[in-house]
């Protein structure tokens, strides 16, 4: 025999001695075929989970970022006429008249319409110094001293406690009061200089609120303070004054955003009219409701062709919001919104007397 002849011999005697495996299980195939079909569902249900989670997650992220596009809600369009409800418990008249709770009080220089926090009336007058008065039901109460610029005092939530900035040459102070049928008692007052600087100066403070126990939060961009009658001010974080102030908020809503005196809904005026030469002053024809940091809360409310002319927005309280229809220089009317039933009213004003 040659080499290559012994080599085949071996090989095939090794061969022969290697037994082949037996065959495989019926009952193991079947079930591994099984074990293969639950994974590749497992997967596949993962995938369409995961793919749901990230839609989700867009939607929710673009309500969150205040994207008007995200998820947005349907109108509660109101009916052609509106009914008509009660009168209006505090306003000015067409010739200057505050009307507070069936009072007409002096003067003819009011002018706006008047915020209300439960029992208490804040009104302003554009007599010297620009006024503003504090009426408890129909009583005056308290005047003011003079405020910054388009200040406005802070009423706390019992609605006996007011807090305001008032000016002094070249600084500002936060004054802190209570306020009964006898007027006020003042509580203290804290310098801040910031007060005084420019709105455009990223220093400048501005006073955001007030508790019952007369502690103030006040602060600006560079950060937060709070403050409390007979104690040190310290630093606190103000969301008010963060990136993120009014989260969920559609970006349309800012300019004409007013929240009621709780705090707990905010206001604004959506769906723009085109400027005329008749009408030429900036009018919606929607009103939106929402609460602060919850998208999901928003309601829009669409008023009728005749109602579609709105201007100011106003809380008469908590849960009533006042809009005006028309100009204020000429003819116009109030409408109410009722937040908890989605429904607007006409709220009428006594003639002026």
């Amino acid at each position: 025999m040659n080499v290559e002849e012994i080599i085949t011999a071996e090989l095939r005697e090794v061969g022969g001695a290697v037994l082949p495996p037996p065959p495989p299980d019926v009952a193991m195939l079947v079930g591994r075929a099984r074990q293969d079909r639950a994974r590749r569902a497992i997967r596949s249900g993962a995938s369409v989970v995961l793919a749901a989670a990230v839609v989700l997650g867009v939607i929710l992220l673009g309500a969150h970022l205040g994207n008007p596009k995200a998820a947005p809600p349907v109108p509660n369009p109101q009916p052609t006429g509106l009914p008509t409800g009660a009168p209006l418990a505090a306003y000015v008249d067409e010739i200057g008249h505050l009307h507070v709770d069936g009072v007409v009080e002096d003067g003819t220089d009011w002018v706006d319409n008047p915020t209300r926090f439960g029992d208490v009336t804040v009104a302003h007058s554009d007599a010297d110094g620009n006024p503003v008065t504090l009426f408890l039901g129909g009583r005056e109460v308290a005047t003011l001293p003079t405020l910054f610029t388009n200040g406005e005092p802070e009423i706390s939530p019992d609605h006996r406690t007011v807090a305001w900035g008032e000016p002094a040459t070249g600084t500002g102070f936060i004054v802190v009061a209570r306020l009964s049928s006898t007027g006020l008692t003042e509580l203290g007052r804290l310098e801040v200089p910031a007060l005084a600087l420019d709105l455009d100066n990223e220093g400048h403070e501005s006073l955001v609120g007030v508790t019952d126990d007369g502690t103030v939060s006040y602060g600006g961009i560079v950060g937060g303070h709070a403050w409390k009658p007979g104690g040190q001010p310290r630093d606190v974080n103000l969301p008010e004054f963060s990136d993120n102030t009014l989260p969920g908020f559609p970006r349309d809503a800012y300019d004409t955003l007013v929240s009621n005196p709780a705090g707990t809904w905010s206001a604004w005026l959506t769906d723009q009219i085109a400027p005329t030469a008749a009408r030429n002053a900036v009018e919606w024809t929607t009103v939106g409701f929402q609460q602060p940091r919850k998208p999901e809360t928003r309601v829009l409310i669409t008023m009728p062709a005749s109602e579609a002319h709105l201007q100011i927005v106003a809380w008469e309280d908590d849960t009533h919001l006042l809009l005006t229809v028309g100009e204020e220089e000429t003819a116009y009317h109030v409408l109410r919104c009722d937040i908890e039933t989605r429904t607007c009213e006409h709220a009428p004003m006594p003639p002026a007397s």
